[in-house]
């Protein structure tokens, strides 16, 4: 068994293609790291050291599971084929050291409310995935394919129209696993592209699909100190404003909202925006003479 690698899970012609995508931007930062392709089929390139084909794929979330149990590495990171790497990150790997898993929080924190985790732990975000090939791993994917098969077996509940994924049995699986040592890593090492959020550093790894994720990479990064950043609403551009600078956060707050009513004209028009505005603003105006 190799000390370090890296890890990709990809089922279907399009997985395959954005994990392809994916190595190429890994290769340019960390070239000498081992990374394998767990996917339903060959790919066509050979970025990857190691290919395993999954022969019977379930095209869902659960390859996703049985493959991160098999992992061949002891030291793993997991990277989501829609990752776009920014710079090198090999420092994840000492954190295995101390811990067993370790990945961000997602923006969401919650898609469903859940009954045996508290309110005050959000999910992790699953794209990126730091963890030590061991018993308790395998234990653990064990019983997250399980709880995640829970939700398949009772019709998955949709969030909006979306069925809810492999984050929710994640969490619920892990916060009941008191042998595993969790850590938290920032946002810097799993950057959402389609959400806000504050980073202070170098981003290391964007997470989501974009037409033209380079030019993304090279604007949240355009400076590194701490940073507030956004998708602008056109979703072509980042925006950014710096957090120690207060006028540029009362300016961020402002294009912020008139960026929100701009797309609230376009879909509703102007006549009938105005009018929910002024009511709002009434109502205000009235509660703040009534005190």
């Amino acid at each position: 068994m190799k000390k370090y690698g890296i890890v990709y899970i990809a089922t279907g012609k399009r997985y395959i293609q954005e994990a392809v995508q994916s190595v190429i931007t890994l290769r340019k930062h960390i070239t000498d790291i081992h990374v394998t392709l767990f996917s339903s089929e060959a790919p066509n390139t050979d970025l990857f050291d190691d290919y395993i084909l999954i022969e019977k794929p379930f095209y869902s979330y659960m390859d996703k599971i049985i493959q991160l149990r098999c992992s061949p590495y002891e030291y793993n990171i997991f990277l989501d084929t829609d990752t776009f790497i920014c710079a090198n990150f090999f420092e994840l790997f000492d954190l295995l050291k101390t811990y067993d898993v370790a990945a961000a929080y997602d923006m969401i924190k919650h898609l469903i409310p859940l009954s045996d985790v508290p309110t005050a732990i959000p999910e992790f975000n699953t794209g990126v995935i730091v963890f030590k090939q061991s018993n308790k791993w395998q234990s653990f994917c064990d019983s997250w394919q399980q709880q995640y098969q829970r939700y398949i077996d009772s019709e998955m509940p949709l969030v909006g129209e979306i069925p809810i994924g492999d984050q929710t049995p994640f969490l619920q699986t892990i916060h009941h696993r008191a042998d595993l040592r969790v850590v938290v890593i920032p946002e810097e090492y799993n950057c959402p592209v389609r959400f806000s959020g504050c980073v202070n550093g170098i981003v290391k790894i964007l997470h989501g699909r974009h037409e033209d994720l380079p030019f993304i990479a090279q604007q949240i990064n355009a400076f590194t100190v701490m940073r507030i950043h956004y998708l602008h609403y056109d979703r072509k551009r980042v925006v950014l404003y710096q957090t120690n600078d207060v006028r540029s956060t009362h300016y961020y707050l402002l294009r912020k909202r008139i960026n929100q009513y701009r797309v609230r004209i376009k879909k509703y028009g102007l006549i009938k925006v105005s009018k929910r505005l002024w009511i709002s603003l009434y109502h205000r105006i009235k509660y703040k003479f009534s005190e």
